[in-house]
């Protein structure tokens, strides 16, 4: 869960009007209603068994990016469009 928590902080740093980008929660042990969210089921399969995991798609719906590790702001901007 540390994971999960440090990377929900790297993502409220972002302006995502400015970067024009949406993120959506997947955690397998409990619904985060906080925002846009899936259900359990969905996303333990999206995770495959991995703890953690953070998938970033183009506008076409292609994942550019696939990290099962905590990815920076630099990164994670480095991805994004603009």
């Amino acid at each position: 869960m540390q994971d999960y928590e440090a990377q929900l902080e790297i993502m409220s740093t972002l302006d995502a009007e400015e970067l024009q980008y949406l993120y959506v929660i997947a955690n397998s042990e409990k619904v985060d209603s906080s925002g846009y969210h899936m259900q359990t089921t969905e996303s333990e399969r999206i995770l495959s068994g991995d703890d953690f995991k953070i998938i970033v798609y183009d506008e076409n719906g292609s994942a550019i990016l696939i990290e099962n590790k905590v990815v920076s702001e630099t990164d994670l901007e480095k991805h994004l469009p603009r």
